[in-house]
């Protein structure tokens, strides 16, 4: 009996090696996979760079446990001779080898519960932020009834062994974040005992600074895509040059532009200066200086304004949080694809609507992530308190027009967004990605966007022939609602400018130029929903000429209203739409508007 014994303890360990031996296979054969994969990507050089410290890590742990395999087959040893002499200190005292029928053979005492961690190795270095797994082996003579783990100050977690005589637990565990953890367990076999305590020490730390900040992007761009798509399997990926805040894209998006062009810059600026938007003189490569690279966020969206973040001089909550705008940026690059969308062929107004909506949803979604479970309460009140606390920058250098230009896009953006949101949550956002926004009003009146209020476009023909020998067309664009408020806003009043833009259905102007005379022509032609809505804008109009010149108008040839100062401005009626003139002379007035006023 007691030879019996021996040998079901002696299967026990050889059933124990097997299950050592599976484990080294499983780290072999998980150590040729990452080979595999490591050889695949070494045809795509820039992911290979990007992967590649992820890799080395995975490596080192598989390394480790694999080293912590001999250790473990030394324990096993180790606990074979142990038992061995256990068995024959018991042999040395037994009865002797013939006992008489009266007596009764004396029982072998049971292997006592054993417990190895098998991976992590005492020591070794993992990667903040991932997942790893965990590997214990547990055995005991009567069977194994649990295993207990805890991991540095946390609470116990059981884990049920079934009886089996060994067991093999997997863990998958989240590194939370940069330190050292302690991670102990304990097996408890069926009939009560426990084994000894075993613990390791792993530091979970980052092989260099760019690593961290690879990492910390990876988690923040997986909890916004968790936010964005909620329910879907959104993976991670590391940052990609050409995303959305990057390059000229942002520049495109503003002026339509691929870079700096000089016979850009100097028709809009001639065209801006036509409006009273900037100052004579003043130059638009400034402004594209001034908002390159430029951090924006929307403060407050309830009674918020647009700050701009120069820098940001530590890692905290404020600067995760400013930086998840460009991560949002990245998140609808890889999802909706931004690069592809054709900025230049856009008018101005369609361009400003589109980034309204790009912006926009970013801000959204920014504040969204504010108040998920990625802040706590302090750090969220840290977040408002920098706000608070953000000085002036080069956001304030511009002029007004051009900085309200540029903030349109968060403030009128976050807006347009959360009336959607609040419609149908997120799935309302993905279909506006369908069919984007075409002007401006259909951002200032999301209603109009959801009823498909399509904006007009009005009839400019080109006048080059009727103006003669020496003038040329400097600049034509579409001009929105905003636009239209800009210039209004300038002398009337906010209820003044609702009143007269509200109702706007479509808009276009045309600058034209004779060098040699330096004379200018301005030609603006408004379209509107109803005929009330353009009598509230004529009129509206005539009250903000009378006191931006501070002349009264009169009625002048062809039937329009003008007025005569340096330059003429006249205001005429075509249908239901409106047709402002600025010129040098009232002639010119009079024939540019009998050759666009068809009888």
């Amino acid at each position: 009996m007691r030879r019996s014994n021996l040998v079901a303890i002696l299967l026990v360990f050889l059933m124990l090696l097997l299950v050592l031996t599976s484990a080294v296979v499983f780290l072999s054969n998980r150590n040729r996979e990452l080979e595999q994969q490591a050889e695949e990507l070494s045809e795509e050089r820039e992911a290979m760079t990007v992967t590649r410290s992820h890799l080395e890590s995975d490596l080192a742990v598989l390394e480790s446990a694999y080293e912590a395999s001999g250790a473990t087959r030394e324990a096993f040893g180790n606990q074979m001779h142990s038992t061995e002499a256990t068995l024959e200190a018991v042999l040395s005292t037994a009865r002797p080898a013939e006992p008489s029928p009266s007596q009764t053979e004396e029982e072998t005492p049971e292997l006592a519960p054993q417990l190895i961690i098998f991976a992590p190795s005492d020591g070794a270095v993992v990667r903040p932020l991932e997942t790893i797994t965990l590997y214990i082996v547990a055995l005991a003579g009567e069977g194994v009834d649990r295993v207990e783990l805890v991991i540095d100050d946390g609470e116990p977690v059981l884990y049920p062994a079934g009886g089996l005589i060994t067991f093999t637990l997997p863990v998958r565990w989240d590194v939370p974040s940069e330190g050292i953890y302690s991670i102990s367990a304990t097996a408890t076999s069926a009939d009560g005992r426990s084994s000894q305590t075993e613990t390791v020490v792993v530091n979970a730390m980052y092989q260099s600074d760019e690593d961290r900040a690879v990492a910390l992007r990876d988690i923040q761009l997986a909890d916004l895509a968790s936010i964005r798509f909620p329910g879907s399997a959104v993976e991670s990926t590391s940052p990609q040059s050409g995303s959305s805040g990057e390059g000229n894209l942002h520049l495109q998006m503003i002026t339509g532009w691929d870079g700096y062009d000089e016979q850009n810059v100097y028709s809009r600026t001639i065209a801006l200066q036509a409006f009273n938007f900037i100052p004579s003189g003043y130059d638009l490569g400034d402004y594209q200086q001034a908002i390159e690279g430029m951090l924006l966020v929307y403060n407050k969206p309830d009674s918020g304004y647009v700050i701009s973040v120069d820098a940001i001089e530590d890692d905290g909550p404020f600067a995760l949080w400013v930086g998840a705008h460009e991560l949002a940026h990245q998140l609808q690059d890889e999802s909706f694809q931004v690069e592809m969308l054709d900025f230049e062929a856009l008018d101005s107004d369609a361009r400003t609507a589109l980034r309204a909506m790009i912006e926009g949803e970013a801000a959204f979604l920014q504040y969204q992530y504010l108040d998920s479970d990625s802040f706590n309460d302090s750090e969220r009140d840290s977040v408002e308190d920098a706000l608070e606390s953000t000085g002036p920058s080069s956001l304030d250098t511009l002029p007004m027009f051009l900085r309200q230009d540029f903030e349109f896009a968060f403030s009128e953006g976050f807006e347009f967004i959360r009336y959607l949101y609040e419609q149908d949550g997120f799935t309302a956002l993905d279909a506006v990605w369908r069919n984007p926004p075409q002007s401006t009003e259909q951002i200032l009146h999301p209603e109009r966007y959801l009823s498909n209020d399509i904006p007009q476009q009005p009839y400019l023909p080109a006048l080059d022939n009727v103006l003669g020998e020496g003038w040329r067309m400097i600049n034509e664009d579409t001009f929105g609602e905003f636009y239209l408020r800009e210039y209004l806003v300038q002398t009337l009043s906010s209820e003044q400018v609702e009143a007269a833009a509200s109702g706007w259905g479509g808009g276009k102007y045309a600058l034209y130029a004779d060098e040699a005379s330096s004379s200018r022509l301005l030609v603006l032609r408004l379209a509107w929903d109803t005929a009330t809505d353009q009598e509230e804008f004529d009129a509206a109009y005539r009250y903000f000429v009378d006191h931006r010149l501070g002349t009264e108008g009169f009625q002048g040839a062809g039937g329009g209203y003008c007025w005569e100062q340096n330059d003429v401005i006249c205001l005429y009626e075509i249908a239901a739409d409106s047709l402002i003139i600025h010129t040098s002379d009232l002639a010119t007035a009079a024939t540019i508007a009998s050759s666009i006023i068809v009888p």
